[in-house]
């Protein structure tokens, strides 16, 4: 130690001076290059982080051009007639936009990378595409507008009290003329092909008729004897001619009606269904007006609730075509027949008179929410 002690201490001035130089960094100059150094690392990294940030805005830019550019969105009306809405699709355009708008130094380059990789799955565009929640429940107004004809049957253990002529004067003197039905009703969808509705409507049934005969007057005993509906006795003979019976006009019967409906659809498109529907229909006779023919004596009589029932129940079938108007708006046409299965007759009485009709109907209904 002290012979080194002696060489250090023997160094001139200068050579000191320069081997301090050599192997020596001075306090002051550390700090100073040290914070140039963090500097130009943060610089580096702030570079690389922008160049990510525009490349990731870039790719979502592009993802909004193909959300904007799938056919419901750019074709909205077939969207709104086919009843399918990009909800999903247009909810997350919209969070797009949103997260758009944000600095876009808040967004991290994992963020970033995660979000797009959400909305980046193209590989079934109809991923997002449902139907909206439309209501199940809707309501329908329709009207048909029928021929109709009554059909009548005599009962074979009552023939006797029936006139031989009746069942020819009433096909030669009755004529079939229209039977308009107005019905609303509320509809409810049991599932995508099958839905019921029950409603309230107004039908009424028009018969031309023109008689004009004189006929043989029928013989009838009491005695012993019980009477139908009408008060009528059995005919046991025919005598001679009876008054003529002249008579041109027509017989309106008005009912309020309630009916009872089950239907199916079966979609061919977007727009077009075949539908299909039967109901049962309860009919409360609200009114008559015009003649008929007695069936025992042939003479004229009233068409009042004297002789006809005060309801009855009918059926009906028809199937069509119904078009799509708007997401909750339908209208469609159907050919229909209907029946009665009580005859409009009272009870009891020897000859049942059913109406039947077929004809055109159309109708419309929308969906209530």
């Amino acid at each position: 130690m002290a012979v080194s002690g002696m060489l250090f201490f023997g160094i001139p001035a200068t050579e000191m001076n320069e081997v301090q130089q050599k192997f020596e960094i001075t306090p002051s100059t550390r700090p100073q290059e040290t914070q140039k150094a963090q500097a130009e690392s943060s610089n580096t990294v702030r570079t690389d982080r922008h160049s990510q940030e525009v490349l990731q805005l870039s790719r979502t830019n592009s993802l909004e051009g193909k959300i904007s550019k799938t056919p419901e969105v750019k074709q909205p009306s077939i969207a709104l007639t086919s009843g399918v809405v990009l909800e999903e699709a247009l909810a997350q355009k919209s969070l797009l936009t949103n997260d758009l708008n944000l600095n876009s130094k808040q967004l991290t380059s994992f963020e970033l990378g995660s979000w797009i990789l959400k909305f980046t799955d193209f590989t079934a565009p109809t991923k997002y595409l449902r139907k909206q929640n439309v209501s199940p429940w809707a309501f329908e107004v329709g009207y048909d507008q029928n021929q109709t004809q009554f059909n009548y049957q005599v009962s074979s253990a009552q023939q006797k009290y029936v006139h031989k002529n009746y069942l020819n004067r009433m096909r030669e003197g009755e004529f079939s003329l229209s039977a308009p039905q107005f019905h609303t009703a509320l509809r409810y969808d049991l599932n995508d092909r099958w839905h019921a509705s029950i409603g309230l409507g107004f039908a009424q049934t028009k018969t031309s008729q023109n008689f004009n005969f004189r006929d043989s007057v029928p013989v009838s005993v009491g005695q012993g004897q019980e009477a139908d509906a009408f008060g009528n006795y059995p005919i046991f003979g025919y005598a001679g001619l009876g008054q003529q019976v002249n008579y041109d006009g027509v017989q309106t019967i008005n009912m309020v009606s309630i009916p009872i409906n089950i239907g199916y659809n079966y979609p061919l498109n977007r727009l077009w269904s075949v539908t299909a529907e039967g109901s049962a229909r309860y009919n409360l006779i609200s009114g008559s007006i015009g003649k008929t023919l007695n069936y025992h004596t042939l003479e004229l009589m009233n068409a009042d609730q004297q002789v006809y029932r005060n309801s009855i129940v009918t059926a009906r079938v028809a199937a069509g075509v119904e078009r799509r108007l708007g997401l909750k708006k339908w209208f469609g046409v159907r050919l229909n027949t209907q029946g009665s299965i009580t005859p409009l007759f009272k009870q009891d009485a020897a000859v049942q008179n059913r109406g039947w009709s077929v004809g055109l109907s159309a109708y419309y209904y929308w969906k209530l929410f």
